[in-house]
């Protein structure tokens, strides 16, 4: 029997599905927070996160930032919305595993700007804020999170693993003449092991 110990380090290095898409649902809803505060900081957080013409029409008085940037916000609440039905945590929402997967790939899509950031970088290091690739490496990165999440949500494996779990954790209100007949039938089972080793 392993220790309590060793099973949760297992589980840490193999998250599960519903683990990457509550990381997903975290870094979406921080990116929509993330917009909601550089429209209430103005124009210096539009020309820091780059969006310099934003931050010019902003200065100017012009409304056009603060829709544009409230309408992202309200974009990355929806996909960190979908992340969570697909974790189980609010109820299923329309077209989930299609929208789960087009979110996905959108991330990752945005995320590849990074090889050509990052080679831009080696070229001329002065040429591109780092801050830029780390944006870019946080999209794959949550892109990945979407799509890996899924796949193991929805696979075999992990389905046949909750099945088993709830199985299990339905027995504990279960009479005692019924815990006994899974008893022995998991005893019988252990006792004929042997011959088929």
């Amino acid at each position: 029997m392993r220790a309590p110990t060793l099973d949760i380090l297992v589980k840490l290095m193999k998250p599960t599905g519903r683990a990457w898409l509550l990381m997903a649902a975290a870094v979406s809803f921080f990116v929509a927070i993330l917009h909601v505060v550089i429209v209430l900081i103005g124009p210096s957080a539009y020309s820091f996160f780059g969006g310099q013409r934003l931050a010019r029409l902003a200065e100017s008085g012009s409304t056009s930032p603060v829709i544009q940037t409230l309408s992202l916000a309200a974009v990355h609440a929806l996909f960190g919305s979908y992340a969570l039905a697909g974790a189980g945590i609010i109820r299923r929402l329309p077209l989930l595993t299609v929208a789960l997967f087009a979110i996905g790939g959108m991330y990752a899509f945005r995320g590849l700007s990074a090889i050509e950031q990052a080679l831009q970088l080696l070229r001329d290091p002065d040429s591109l804020p780092f801050r830029v690739l780390f944006y870019s490496l946080v999209s794959f990165a949550t892109g990945c999170a979407y799509i890996v999440g899924s796949v193991k949500r929805w696979s075999g494996s992990e389905t046949r693993e909750r099945s088993k779990h709830e199985g299990r954790y339905a027995l504990i209100g279960a009479p005692p003449s019924a815990r006994k007949r899974v008893h022995d039938r998991s005893t019988q089972r252990a006792c004929l092991l042997p011959a088929y080793q």
